[in-house]
C-alpha cells in the first residue's frame, strides 16, 4: 500500500470514528445505563509496529507481498515470531469481555443468526486490519446493529480497536531496553450509529527485554501482551465513568 493509499484508509477510519459527535447525550454515562450492550466489533492491527514509528517504506507493495507470502505459510506457532498479532487475537477479545463485565457491563454474548452472516467493513481490511474468530470488523454506520437489537436484548453496541505495538524504554533508535504497549479505543453507539461515548486507553508492559538494532526475543514480547491488553482496556473504561 503506497502512502497515498494509507492516507485515504486513515481518513476513511478517522471518519468513521468521529460520525454522529452531536449525539453525545447531556447526563453522565453509566455502563448500567447502556446495558444489555453487545461487543459487535474488535479489530486490531495486523502487524506489531514500534510504537511512533512513521517509516513509510514499510508499506511499499514489495515488501507488503514478502510479509503476506511469510504469514500464508507460517504456521500459528511461528506467526508469533514473524511479529503478527493473529496469535494475541482470541485473547484480546476474552480480555474485552472480561474487563467491561468488571467495569460494570452487562454484556450480550449471542449476537444472533444475522450477525453470523455480516460481512466486515471492506475498508477496515484496506487498513491492515483483523479480527478475533467469531468478531467483525465494523463501523458505527452499519447495518447489522439494528439487525442483532431485533434479535437479542442488545440495547446498545461497542465497538473495540486495538493497536498492539511494541516501545523502546531505554536507550538510541531501536537499541536498549523495550517492551509490549497497547492502545485501545471504545466506542459505544445505538442501534443507528450514533455514537455516545468515545475514549482511548493506554498501557505498556513493567517489564523490559532487550533490544539490539531492533531484534529482540520475541517469545518474552509476546508474554508481556496479555497483561498490557487488560490494562489498557481497563484504563479506557476508567474514561468511561
Amino acid at each position: 500500500m503506497n502512502k497515498y493509499t494509507k492516507s485515504a484508509v486513515i481518513f476513511a477510519l478517522t471518519g468513521l470514528f468521529f460520525v454522529s459527535c452531536a449525539s453525545t447525550p447531556k447526563v453522565p454515562f453509566s455502563a448500567e445505563s447502556v446495558s444489555p450492550a453487545a461487543i459487535i466489533s474488535i479489530t486490531a492491527n495486523d502487524e506489531i509496529s514500534w510504537y511512533g514509528d512513521t517509516n513509510e517504506n514499510k508499506s511499499g507493495l514489495i515488501n507488503m507481498a514478502i510479509k503476506k507470502a511469510a504469514k500464508d505459510k507460517a504456521n500459528d506457532a511461528s506467526l508469533a515470531y514473524l511479529g503478527f498479532t493473529k496469535n494475541l487475537l482470541d485473547d484480546a477479545a476474552a480480555a474485552a469481555n472480561e474487563v467491561l463485565e468488571n467495569n460494570g457491563f452487562t454484556l450480550v454474548k449471542d449476537f444472533g443468526p444475522s450477525y453470523e452472516s455480516a460481512c466486515d467493513d471492506k475498508v477496515y481490511r484496506l487498513g491492515g486490519f483483523v479480527a478475533p474468530k467469531g468478531y467483525k470488523m465494523l463501523g458505527l454506520n452499519n447495518s447489522v446493529a439494528s439487525l442483532v437489537k431485533e434479535e437479542t436484548d442488545a440495547n446498545y453496541f461497542v465497538y473495540i480497536s486495538y493497536q498492539i505495538q511494541k516501545t523502546i524504554v531505554n536507550g538510541v533508535a531501536k537499541n536498549g531496553s523495550m517492551t509490549a504497549c497497547v492502545t485501545t479505543t471504545i466506542q459505544i453507539a445505538d442501534a443507528a450509529g450514533k455514537r455516545i461515548k468515545l475514549v482511548n486507553g493506554y498501557a505498556s508492559g513493567t517489564e523490559r527485554i532487550g533490544t539490539v538494532a531492533g531484534v529482540y526475543d520475541a517469545k518474552a514480547l509476546y508474554a508481556m501482551y496479555p497483561k498490557v491488553i487488560r490494562a489498557s482496556l481497563d484504563n479506557a473504561c476508567k474514561k468511561l465513568k
